[in-house]
């Protein structure tokens, strides 16, 4: 079939046409693994960087107002550590929720435990301080009651370590996808001029 002017062109436009689609199609699927990356930084790790840092700052509330009752033996510090308690259970449900890095229902499960037994602990001590049994409640303070902080201390921090190494691989997966897309998307354009050149010497040929 010989090929005319008209249909020269139209074949032109419509190579041209294809890869322009070629172009935005790689170009929209750049942005969308971009955009789920920075949407799991923005909305997933640094929730849950900040939520552990806030059960950790609860924790130690926690510690401090056992350590304060037995001084004092004041109602009012039992308050404030069920408040902190409620605080602590609060961001773990939170961090949950979100359910990224490494940390599945077996870590959070060993963190609740935990926390679950240290406020057992802290009633006993109670318990035992209104018997007058300082001692026995000292013993269990220093004992399982400092165990379980020290563990869910751990816990959280290695929650936080794991969460800041994944924000690393986001960004560093950013950092590689945006170079990617930038330098396919030249390639891409560089192709397309030079095909275009050849294609509209191939159309002109013979006018």
């Amino acid at each position: 079939m010989k090929l005319t002017i008209s249909r020269k062109l139209l074949f032109g436009y419509l190579f041209m046409a294809l890869l322009t689609l070629l172009v935005s199609a790689s170009a929209i699927f750049h942005l969308q693994k971009l955009n789920q990356a920075a949407y799991d930084i923005t909305h997933r790790h640094f929730i849950v960087v900040e939520t552990a840092k806030s059960m950790r700052d609860a924790l130690l509330a926690q510690e401090s107002t056992e350590k304060k009752y037995f001084i004092f033996k004041d109602p009012s510090l039992e308050q404030i550590f069920w408040q902190r308690d409620a605080d602590f259970k609060a961001g773990l449900e939170t961090i949950k929720k979100l359910n990224i890095g490494k940390y599945r229902d077996n870590g959070f499960n060993n963190i609740a435990l935990l926390h679950e037994r240290y406020g057992n602990y802290f009633s006993q001590e109670v318990n035992l301080l209104k018997e007058g049994r300082l001692q026995d409640a000292m013993a269990l303070s220093d004992s399982s009651s400092r165990a379980a902080i020290d563990e869910m201390a751990l816990l959280l921090k290695n929650i936080q370590t794991g969460t800041d190494k994944a924000i690393n691989d986001k960004m560093n997966f950013i950092t590689s996808q945006s170079s990617n897309a930038t330098n396919m998307t030249l390639s891409i354009s560089l192709f397309s001029l030079i095909l275009g050149i050849a294609l509209a010497l191939v159309i002109t040929r013979n006018i």
